[in-house]
């Protein structure tokens, strides 16, 4: 009795014959082998100056990887598209749509073994191009131990079956695609609009997950699942953690600027390639605020104008991934041992405040303050004529765990303290400012 082992094994047959399988396939061994090719001879011009070169020129086997961060934007989304928006729509455009939907098999077994053979198709291209991806990185660079975003160094062995394994959880996503592509397929019954959209489906997920103000749609994308910037950040808390860093793990850009303002940490570790606002972008908006705190920038992009952007764009120190993570524990070290030996000093007019030693000089005269009332005139002297509503300053200060009030008692202790003539000036109905 033919079911839908049998739909499957005659689908299988159709694909050998018909010029988008190969179409597909061939891009899926062509691909790795320019992508190693543009490497080794950008390699030799620019002498390793480049985007993840680090990884490239140590081992053969961080090819097929980087491929499949690049690839699955748009190469592997394609490859499968060209079957699974053709497979429905080639049978209504010859006419054969009708017969075979008169046979004696239900529909659902025929869209099944449609979906089978679209699926093995897809797996056939991911683990084709992985496989020629390894073979041809070996040769440029070696089949040699990898290291890990965070400085692992991984076996070959282990790392050739950490590959397959990452090749294999893409295969998630890539479902979805073969999904999509299918369901386009028998609606459209047109197979360029089918693979068109499929692929137009594809690219929406990635806007999806680095458009701002779409984050509350990120966790609910595959991609995020399995992101390595994820992996990383669990990685480095747990690390950080057990060498005696108190850490505060914000899952994405905007999270980031909110926790160094509210926390006033002692050092900042920024990823370049975090979700929804960058690194560097982070960066300058803590420096654009007056926020002096060290921070160390991490990213995969080792060439030189990369370093720059980073060191100008307000980060104290730049480390390239893979690295050591002893050397990244020494280097937050250092950067936390510099801002304690140097004097973080902030004027206006006759108002000096020295805030590491919570002491202010007003006229000549010091005056002792505790640590809250030294929190709240550095706030007020970082946004010099700014009015800072009480919200704010309950938000930064006291972590929004206090009445709106005692903002107004700390204020009438500060003005007592500096003297006359007052310096912070109410503003009605907002909150207070500092102005001479």
């Amino acid at each position: 009795m033919p079911g839908v082992a049998t739909v499957y094994r005659w689908e299988l047959t159709k694909l050998r014959y018909q010029k988008r399988t190969y179409l597909g396939l061939g891009a899926a061994v062509l691909v790795p082998i320019l992508f190693v090719v543009a490497v080794h001879f950008r390699h030799d011009r620019h002498g390793g100056d480049f985007a993840f070169s680090a990884y490239l020129s140590r081992s053969g086997l961080a090819v097929p990887l980087v491929l499949l961060l690049f690839g699955a934007v748009w190469l592997f989304p394609l490859i499968t598209a060209l079957v699974a928006g053709d497979i429905i729509a080639s049978e209504d455009h010859n006419g054969t749509l009708k017969t075979i939907f008169t046979r004696s098999l239900e529909r659902g077994q025929i869209f099944a073994g449609k979906a089978f053979a679209t699926a093995t198709y897809a797996v056939a291209a991911i683990l084709l191009a992985g496989t020629v991806g390894v073979i041809a990185g070996s040769i440029q660079s070696g089949f040699n131990s990898l290291q890990s975003l965070s400085g692992t160094i991984v076996s070959a062995p282990k790392a050739l079956e950490l590959v397959y394994v990452s090749l294999l959880i893409y295969l998630i996503p890539i479902a979805a695609i073969v999904s999509i592509g299918l369901l386009l397929s028998a609606v459209t019954r047109n197979s360029a609009a089918a693979v068109v959209g499929t692929l137009m489906f594809s690219l929406l997920m990635q806007l999806l997950g680095i458009l701002p103000g779409l984050t509350g749609a990120q966790p609910y994308l595959l991609s995020t699942q399995f992101n390595a910037w994820q992996g990383l950040l669990r990685m480095l808390e747990r690390t950080l953690a057990a060498e005696g860093f108190e850490v505060t793990v914000a899952a994405d850009g905007g999270a980031a600027l909110l926790a160094a303002e509210r926390s006033a940490p002692d050092v900042i570790v920024l990823d370049v390639a975090m979700p929804a606002l960058d690194g560097l972008a982070v960066c300058r908006r803590l420096r654009s605020k007056g926020l002096p705190t060290p921070i160390l920038m991490l990213t995969a992009r080792d060439a030189v104008p990369d370093r720059v952007a980073g060191l100008e764009a307000g980060a104290d120190d730049y480390l390239v991934k893979p690295f050591a993570v002893s050397e990244l524990i020494a280097r937050l070290r250092a950067l936390t041992r510099r801002r304690t030996n140097g004097h973080q000093l902030l004027s206006y007019a006759d108002l000096v405040l020295d805030v590491p030693a919570r002491v202010a000089t007003r006229a000549g005269a010091s005056i002792q303050l505790t640590g809250r009332e030294t929190a709240l005139l550095e706030l007020l002297m970082r946004e010099l004529g700014r009015t800072i509503t009480r919200q704010r300053a309950l938000e930064e200060i006291w972590a929004g765990a206090a009445e709106a009030n005692v903002v107004d008692r700390y204020v009438t202790r500060l003005r007592r303290k500096l003297g006359s003539p007052p310096m912070i000036r109410t503003v009605r109905g907002s909150g207070f400012a500092l102005r001479a």
